[in-house]
């Protein structure tokens, strides 16, 4: 099963809301029965990001229409 997770951020991000969600990414894909965990977040803080195996993260779109576009690309 494919995951697909749309996040304000995650691996990159800064606070509280990006440690939720890479806890919870890294969860999901610590699962057998998950092939691929897609991110598409909003924000990326950090230039350089290194994510765990199974997890791919898309580039960040700050504009919407970019946004929507990085959804179903």
């Amino acid at each position: 099963m494919r995951i697909l997770a749309l996040v304000t951020d995650a691996f990159g991000g800064l606070g509280g809301i990006a440690q939720y969600n890479r806890d919870l990414l890294v969860a999901l894909a610590s699962m057998d029965s998950i092939e691929e965990v897609v991110v598409v977040p909003r924000v990326i803080a950090a230039s350089r990001v290194l994510t765990p195996s199974k997890i791919r993260q898309k580039f960040a779109a700050k504009n919407r229409f970019l946004y929507v576009f990085q959804v179903f690309h």
